[in-house]
C-alpha cells in the first residue's frame, strides 16, 4: 500500500482544520457579532466541533499530537437539541437537554 494513502486523512483533517480557523470558525460567533442570527451561531459551532473531532480522531489514528490546543478557540460547546427543535427562523434557542439525554442526530 502507498504510504502516502495512509497518511492521507491525516493530512486532510490537519488543512481542512486549518481552512475553518482562517474562517473563523474558531472563534465564538457571539463575539465577534450581534448580526449572526441564533441558528447561524449554533450552525457554526457544530461545524467546529464536527472539525476537532475529526483532526483529534485522525491525530489519534496516526499516533501524532492534535495539531490544535484548547487555547486555540474559544467557540462554546453546541446545544444539546434536536435538529428539528430549532431552524433558521429561530430567534433564540430552545433549552438545552441534559448531556445524558441523547438526540437523534
Amino acid at each position: 500500500m502507498n504510504c502516502y494513502k495512509v497518511k492521507r486523512e491525516w493530512t486532510i483533517a490537519g488543512s481542512v482544520l486549518r481552512l475553518a480557523m482562517a474562517a473563523g470558525l474558531h472563534r465564538e460567533p457571539t463575539y465577534l457579532s450581534s448580526k449572526i442570527s441564533v441558528f447561524d451561531q449554533e450552525m457554526r459551532r457544530r461545524l467546529w466541533f464536527t472539525i476537532l473531532e475529526l483532526e483529534m480522531q485522525a491525530s489519534s489514528d496516526r499516533g501524532m499530537r492534535a495539531s490544535i490546543v484548547l487555547d486555540d478557540w474559544d467557540v462554546l460547546p453546541p446545544l444539546n437539541v434536536h435538529d428539528e427543535d430549532f431552524n433558521e427562523s429561530t430567534q433564540s434557542m430552545p433549552p438545552a437537554k441534559p448531556l445524558t439525554d441523547f438526540t437523534r442526530t
